[in-house]
């Protein structure tokens, strides 16, 4: 209690990393400081907003495709005979230890008539030159469903919003099934979920699979997000995000809503669902397990949107005020 109050006097807030203590107990230190409660769950640049009485909110910046080389380029001889049926759109980051496997998992796709296009955005491992060793083995074989391979690599690191963008503005195919380099398709991804596109109207922008959970050893399951059992449904995404950004997309609805937004810390896909859902398309669940969703604690996921909600949930409900977010709400009551 004597180092406390000693350490009040030259400090500008009283801290508690939790809710068990109340102020009235702080009170009995004759703390000159003002008491603030900081949630385990928050980021220390949520503190500072705290402190300064601020809401924190994520940036929001749309970012398109971006300048890149083009690092291998292929395609069959024939290309306007044989156009892509539907793409994979893979982007990649500093995975080098994940994408030869990414990558093994859509050559082994049943659909045929696939274009691959990798987005590199400026990795600093050895992920760029494991793609290329792969795409030449690949190429050098008849056992792949590729009709087209592009691998581009951005100038310069813009985040995961801007190499989807750069992929969807480089494809050709009318759907796209977009992949992390840290996860994984089963062989029946694309074709089940374009057999279900082909069936639908001009309105439908997503076909999303069920997913398996890949948890890293010692890492519990409660921690991962963004995987559910939920279809797409508006009243579902209201007060979160259901729908994981592995889902087959359609080219002309992604161009109809600017593509995705950099969002800081995540929730990019959550943002393109909801700027889908308002300007009046719909997706649907394909009820099969088609992908699988990697918990590790290398990802994006765990990295920065874990400590990031609520920031993240003030930006999302700003930009679509629709959305019922709690953590959003919670910080107006």
């Amino acid at each position: 209690a004597g180092w406390l109050q000693s350490a009040a006097h030259s400090a500008a807030r009283l801290v508690s990393a939790g809710a068990e203590h109340s102020p009235s107990e702080w009170a009995l230190l004759h703390l000159p400081v003002p008491y603030l409660v900081h949630l385990p769950d928050s980021s220390p640049a949520e503190l500072r907003a705290s402190h300064y009485g601020q809401q924190l909110i994520a940036l929001a910046q749309d970012r398109p495709s971006q300048n890149f080389t083009v690092l291998q380029e292929w395609s069959v001889s024939d290309p306007l005979q044989h156009p892509p049926l539907a793409a994979v759109l893979v982007s990649l980051y500093n995975y080098a230890d994940y994408i030869p496997e990414a990558l093994e998992s859509v050559r082994a796709q049943t659909q045929k008539g696939l274009e691959l296009i990798i987005v590199d955005d400026a990795s600093t491992d050895s992920g760029s030159t494991l793609v290329e060793r792969w795409i030449e083995d690949c190429l050098n074989t008849d056992r792949h469903p590729f009709v087209r391979v592009l691998f581009l690599r951005h100038e310069k690191n813009a985040g995961l919003a801007a190499a989807r963008n750069t992929a969807f503005d480089q494809s050709q195919a009318p759907w796209s099934f977009v992949l992390d380099a840290d996860n994984l398709l089963f062989p029946d991804a694309v074709s089940g979920c374009l057999s279900l596109a082909a069936m639908a109207d001009p309105d439908l922008a997503v076909v999303h699979p069920l997913l398996a959970v890949d948890a890293e050893i010692g890492r519990p399951d409660d921690l991962r997000t963004l995987v559910s059992s939920a279809s797409w449904q508006q009243e579902r995404l209201k007060t979160g995000n259901v729908v994981d950004a592995m889902a087959l997309v359609r080219r002309s609805a992604w161009e109809v809503v600017g593509g995705y937004t950099h969002i800081q810390g995540g929730w990019e896909d959550y943002d393109f669902w909801c700027k889908l859902v308002a300007a009046g398309f719909y997706g649907i669940q394909c009820p099969r397990i088609l992908a699988v969703y990697r918990s590790h604690a290398q990802s994006m996921t765990h990295q920065a949107t874990n400590h990031s909600w609520h920031a993240l949930s003030r930006t999302l409900q700003q930009r679509h005020p629709w959305l019922q977010l709690p953590l959003a709400q919670l910080e107006d009551a």
